[in-house]
């Protein structure tokens, strides 16, 4: 639940970080709050479809903690979206590899996999089009 006293907290992270003075335990708070602070942003860019956006907040969460999982699958989503699956099973094996039972991620591999094989597919006609195509133009009566 938002409260004033986190609202209180976000203002004095985001104070510093724009000064970058941390005392004590401050800086373990701040990218804590740093971390949840892109993840929501992530999710808000991905309900969006705002794809890319969403593809560099999850970045911002993964320099600061390698194996977020949230931000593995956000990404994820994002990078399947724009038609980067490459980009998508990395993710999703990372995700894997940090959390092997996570349904959502199991979900979205599956979900990968069938648009990895439709595009497959796609490419497949694409080019048996195009050399049948050159075939017909070499042969010449």
């Amino acid at each position: 639940m938002y409260t004033l006293e986190h609202d209180n907290i976000c203002l004095q992270a985001a104070e510093c970080i724009e000064n970058g003075k941390f005392e004590g335990g401050d800086e373990k708070q701040v990218k804590a709050l740093r971390v949840s602070c892109f993840l929501n942003g992530a999710a808000c860019s991905l309900k969006l479809k705002n794809f890319l956006e969403t593809i560099v907040l999850c970045s911002e969460v993964l320099d600061i903690e390698f194996q977020n999982v949230k931000a593995l699958y956000r990404r994820a989503q994002s990078y399947i979206e724009v038609g980067d699956l490459i980009s998508a099973e990395m993710d999703i094996n990372r995700a894997l590899e940090a959390d092997p039972e996570n349904r959502e991620v199991k979900s979205l591999y599956k979900a990968m996999k069938l648009s990895k094989a439709e595009s497959d597919r796609r490419d497949a006609k694409l080019y048996a089009n195009m050399f049948a195509l050159s075939k017909v133009r070499t042969h010449f009566p």
